[in-house]
Order: structure tokens, then C-alpha cells, then sequence
């Protein structure tokens, strides 16, 4: 029962957030509608690819964490647990958590679900990392472009205080992985586990980096299809507008975050000129672009034995880290 009222009220703050944005921010979904009716299909078809590899570049990622912890796990056999996990996420009830499912999945063998969880965690852990590490680089350049002060000082502190926040967690680690609170623990576990691993991290960083180009590019092309281009979003102002959407998601338990990403992107693009109609559409085809870049893992829906995943076992979460 707990778990359905969980889904309800996820999909109740998802309808709540989505009648506010339609109200206060001014949208016509006419407008909108006609947007996305006259968008150019093959922007968006690139938007697709960009969003694939994404989850390509992902699955390598985690594969090389994977072994780093003598997991021996190959690249078609991360790719296939990424696409199913990544299709859970999208299409299954929200306690159906991804993360958790390749946490079972690569830890069944030997039941160390801890130790498998811990790949995941990582795996998320580099992919916050460089999205906020990145955000420097539009604030930065927002100061040497004809959009200067469009963002108001209020939201650029917040801004500026995220990125700082970030350094802040890493740097005082010593401290608060002493916390005894069961999602810290995991934290701290998966830390020690990587700490004394002594194997390069450098292929992972350069990964998440391509990760998040593919990332940036299918905002890009999202916004190209739309009929916007470079002169109205900057490339750099994706490096704002991403995490911000990605860390209101991951607070706001809206489910699969709709609600939460869409007034993000209207309220930001809002700050260079896009109108919110344009700016709902770009949302809107990303949303698209995703769950199209997930259906290959509809094979999880044929899985024999799909729901007997543990998650009663408080060392497997029902979802280990959304991001």
C-alpha cells in the first residue's frame, strides 16, 4: 500500500507543478502545440542519437567501475542492464527503482548487493560531479556576452552557492561520513571501496566528460528543431540550465520529475528572451528524445522473475541515486 500511495502522490505534486507553471508563467499551449507541430524532425532525430549515447557512454562508465571492483562485467552486458534500468526508470512504476535493478543484477551472483550498489553510486556520484563542475563555465561566460545580468544576482548567487556546496560535501568528508544514517553509510562504503582501489579513474572522468557533451548536444539539437539557435541559447547556457533541472527533479519528488523539469527550463530559458511556449516545447522534446533512447530496454518487461528483486533488504534501496 505504501508503495502506491508513494506513486499517487508523486503523480499528484507532477499534475500540481504542471497547473502552477501553466498559470503564473504564461503559457500557451497553443502556441506550444504548433511549436512542436512545425518542428524540424531531423534535429530531433539527432536530439534521439545524442540521448543514445549518452546511455552508451554511461554503460561503458559504469562497466569500467564495475571491474574496478573485479566485477569482470562486459560491455554488452552493461549496455543491456543500463537500456533495462534506464527503461524502469521511464516506464515502470516509480518504486521499480533502475539503479536498484542493475545493483541486483550485477550482485546476484555473489549477493554482495552492497558492493554492487556501490558501482551505481559511483557511477552517479561522477555524473553530479561534472554536471555542477561544468556550471562555472556559463557563469563565467554569461559575463562576457551581450547576456550579461540577465540572470538576476538572487539566482546566480544560488547558482554559484550549488557549485560551492559541491566543494563543500567533498571537502569536509572526513567529517560528515562519521554521520550514522544508512544512505551516508552507503556513501562512505562505496568511498572506502574505490579509495583502495588503486586503478586509474581517468578513463571514467573522460567518459562522464562524454557523457555530458552528448548531453549538452541533445539540448542543442532540441533547441535547433524548435527553430532556436545559437544567437537566442548561448551552447554554454545548457551547462546552467541541465543541472538545475536534473537537481529540482532529484528534489522535488514529482514522478519521472515531469513538472519539475519543464517550469525549470521555462523559468531559466526565461532569463535570455525564449519564450515560454519555446522553451515548454524544448522541455518537451527532450522528455520525448528520452524515452525513445530507452525503449531498447523493453526486454525488462519479459524478464522472468523481474519482481522478486529484494527490495525489502535494506542493503538494496528501491532506487539507489536518481540522477
Amino acid at each position: 500500500m505504501k508503495k502506491y500511495f508513494s506513486l499517487i502522490l508523486k503523480i499528484v505534486i507532477s499534475i500540481v507543478l504542471i497547473a502552477v507553471t501553466i498559470k503564473f508563467m504564461k503559457l500557451d499551449l497553443v502556441e506550444t502545440f504548433n511549436t512542436l507541430k512545425s518542428s524540424n524532425w531531423k534535429w530531433f532525430v539527432l536530439c534521439c542519437f545524442a540521448l543514445y549515447g549518452t546511455i552508451f557512454t554511461n554503460a561503458y562508465r559504469w562497466m569500467i567501475l564495475a571491474n574496478q571492483l573485479d566485477y569482470k562485467l562486459k560491455y554488452s552486458e552493461a549496455l543491456k542492464m543500463y537500456f533495462e534500468a534506464m527503461f524502469s526508470n521511464n516506464f515502470l512504476p516509480s518504486n521499480f527503482g533502475g539503479d536498484a535493478w542493475r545493483s541486483y543484477e550485477l550482485g546476484r551472483k555473489d549477493k554482495g548487493w552492497l558492493k554492487a550498489a556501490s558501482t551505481v553510486i559511483m557511477e552517479r556520484l561522477f555524473g553530479f560531479t561534472m554536471m555542477f563542475a561544468l556550471m562555472p563555465i556559463a557563469l563565467i561566460a554569461i559575463r562576457f556576452s551581450h547576456f550579461k545580468g540577465a540572470i538576476p544576482k538572487k539566482i546566480e548567487f544560488a547558482l554559484w552557492l550549488c557549485f560551492g556546496a559541491m566543494v563543500f560535501v567533498y571537502a569536509t568528508y572526513f567529517l560528515w561520513s562519521k554521520i550514522n544514517l544508512g544512505f551516508i553509510k552507503k556513501i562512505k562504503f562505496t568511498l572506502d571501496e574505490y579509495t583502495s582501489c588503486h586503478k586509474s579513474m581517468r578513463n571514467v572522468l573522460i567518459w562522464t566528460f562524454i557523457t555530458h557533451v552528448f548531453l549538452m548536444f541533445s539540448n542543442i539539437f532540441a533547441a535547433f528543431a524548435t527553430g532556436v539557435n545559437f544567437d537566442q541559447i548561448p551552447f554554454w547556457f545548457w551547462f546552467i540550465v541541465v543541472p538545475t533541472s536534473t537537481l529540482l527533479s532529484f528534489v522535488i519528488p514529482a514522478v519521472k520529475g515531469v513538472g519539475a523539469k519543464e517550469a525549470s527550463y521555462i523559468y531559466l530559458l526565461a532569463f535570455i528572451g525564449v519564450s515560454s511556449s519555446k522553451a515548454l516545447a524544448i522541455a518537451f522534446l527532450i522528455f520525448l528524445g528520452t524515452l525513445i533512447a530507452t525503449l531498447p530496454g523493453i526486454s525488462i518487461a519479459f524478464r522472468t522473475g523481474t519482481k522478486k528483486i529484494p527490495e525489502q533488504d535494506p542493503r538494496i534501496d528501491s532506487e539507489v541515486v536518481t540522477a
